[in-house]
C-alpha cells in the first residue's frame, strides 16, 4: 500500500528533466532543486532504512524532551509544585527600602535566603524595626520567598498572598512548558539537519558493498580462468 510519504518521495524521485514544471511551480533555484531532487531520490530508494532512522531520531527526541520536562518541571507529571515552608522564631528585623534586614540565626541572614518585599513594607504599616515571633519562608521550585511575618502580639503581615502564589506557579509552569517546546523544536531541527548526512552515509555504504561484491566476483572469475 502506497502511503502519502511514499507517494511524495516517488514524485520527487522521478527525473527532474521530465518534470521541470515542478521546479518552476515551487520556485526553487536550480542548485537547491537538484539537491532536493537527489535527496528525495535517495530517501525513496532507501525508504526502509530512512523510516528506521527517522523513527529512532523521533523517539530519541521525545524521550529527551520528556526527561528534560521531568527534570525541570516535575510537577507536570506529579501535580506537586514542590512547595515547602520553613519558619524562624524570635528574631529582630529591620524593614527599609523594600527589603528585610536581620539574622535568622547565628549563621544565616534574611538576605541569604531572600529579603525582597513584594508588597509595600512587606505588608507592615511602615518601615522600621520589628521583633518577630515568626518569619515564614515559602520555597517554590527551589526559590525562597518571605511569605509572612508575625509580631509579638500574634498579628501577622503577609508579604505574599495565595492568589500571588497561584499566579506565580502558573507563570513558572508556562515558562517551563514554553522552554520545553523550544527545546523540542531545536532537537527536531538538529534531527532534520542530520537526515541528508544519514542518507548519504547509507548510499556510501551501499556503493562500498556494491564495489566489494564486484571485486569478489572479478576475483572468483579470475580464479576460474586460472584453473
Amino acid at each position: 500500500m502506497l502511503n502519502p510519504l511514499n507517494f511524495c518521495l516517488f514524485l520527487f524521485s522521478i527525473s527532474a528533466k521530465k518534470y521541470t514544471i515542478l521546479k518552476k511551480t515551487i520556485l526553487m533555484p536550480d542548485k537547491y532543486f537538484l539537491f532536493a531532487h537527489h535527496f528525495m531520490q535517495l530517501a525513496y530508494f532507501h525508504r526502509k532504512k530512512f523510516y528506521i532512522f527517522w523513527s529512532i531520531g523521533f523517539i530519541t527526541i521525545v524521550l529527551i524532551n520528556l526527561l528534560f520536562l521531568f527534570l525541570t518541571t516535575p510537577f507536570t507529571f506529579s501535580g506537586d509544585f514542590n512547595i515547602k515552608y520553613s519558619s524562624y522564631h524570635n528574631i529582630e528585623v529591620e524593614i527599609k527600602q523594600h527589603r528585610v534586614y536581620g539574622k535568622l540565626n547565628k549563621y544565616i541572614t534574611v538576605a541569604q535566603r531572600n529579603n525582597q518585599c513584594y508588597r509595600e513594607h512587606c505588608g507592615f504599616p511602615s518601615e522600621g524595626n520589628y521583633m518577630l515571633d515568626e518569619l515564614q519562608f515559602i520555597t517554590l521550585s527551589g526559590d525562597d520567598y518571605i511569605k509572612k511575618m508575625c509580631v509579638r502580639n500574634s498579628l501577622c503581615y503577609h508579604n505574599l498572598y495565595e492568589d500571588q502564589l497561584e499566579s506565580y506557579l502558573i507563570k513558572i509552569y508556562k515558562e517551563q512548558i514554553d522552554q520545553t517546546i523550544y527545546m523540542l523544536w531545536v532537537f527536531i531541527c538538529i534531527n532534520i539537519l542530520f537526515y541528508p548526512a544519514i542518507l548519504y552515509a547509507i548510499e556510501h555504504q551501499r556503493k562500498k558493498e556494491e564495489i566489494a561484491t564486484i571485486l569478489d566476483l572479478q576475483t572468483e572469475h579470475q580464479s576460474e580462468m586460472t584453473f
